[in-house]
This record gives structure tokens, sequence and C-alpha cells, in this order.
């Protein structure tokens, strides 16, 4: 396969409905550079481009400018894993109910909890992409 084949094969994975397109083996070495860093770091990372607008699709435009902002400059700590998945999340400083944890799995999917009670009308605060169960436990909890 060709190198141009394998980025518009890697692209399709995040324009999708988070439906993986290469087995999971593959996708692990396409995220492994998020391990570690720091939440605004990995954010403003141009790898991270097709993950935020998988995010944004999800969460609507506005919503996702107001996530943005926590992402890039909010409270944040280091990206976690668990399980092969790894939680890039960010909340707006001084009211950290208002967040985001965006969940990017090594077959890459990607789920998204987003709770604000400043969200614009055409999102809803919740879960998006269908996350597993251990994954949905993980946004909900952090753990």
């Amino acid at each position: 396969m060709n190198l141009i084949m394998k980025k518009s094969l890697f692209s399709a994975a995040f324009i999708g409905l988070s439906t993986p397109v290469i087995n999971g083996s593959a996708y692990a070495d396409n995220f492994s550079w998020l391990a570690g860093k720091d939440q605004s770091e990995a954010f403003q990372d141009p790898r991270f481009k097709p993950i935020a607008r998988k995010v944004e699709k999800d969460i609507g435009a506005n919503n996702y400018k107001l996530a943005s902002r926590w992402l890039s400059g909010g409270v944040s700590g280091p990206v976690s894993s668990s399980n092969g998945v790894y939680y890039v999340s960010g909340c707006q400083q001084g009211l950290c109910s208002d967040h985001i944890v965006i969940a990017v799995a090594d077959d890459g999917k990607i789920s998204v909890l987003f709770n604000s009670q400043l969200a614009k009308p055409e999102v809803k605060n919740g879960i998006y992409g269908n996350p597993s169960n251990e994954v949905r436990q993980h946004l909900i909890n952090g753990k």
C-alpha cells in the first residue's frame, strides 16, 4: 500500500463515524505520540487536527470553540491512557463542571464527553461516539 493510500485511509477513519479502517496494531503507532503529552500540547499538535474535526462535528462548531479554549489554555494535565485508549481533557478555569474529555482508541474510534452550562442549543451535553462500557466509565468518572 503506498503512502498516499495509507494517509487517505487514516484520514477516512476520523471523518467517518468512528469506524475503524485499519486494524488496531496499525493505529497504535499513530496515536502513541499522545502518550504523556500535556493536554494543550497534544491539542496544538498538527496531528490532532483530524481528531478535532470529528469532535467539532459531534458537538457543534460553537461548542467546539468553547471546548478548544479549555484544551488550549484551561485547566489540564498530561494525556492519560488505559488499555489502548488515550484521554485528552480540559475544563474551564474556575468552573471545572464545564469540561470535555476526548477518548482516542488504537482502532481509530473517537468518543467525546462534553458538559457545559454554556452549551449552545445545537448540542446537548452528553457522550458522543458510542464508546464501549469501559471507555464510557472512564469518560464519566476519569478512571
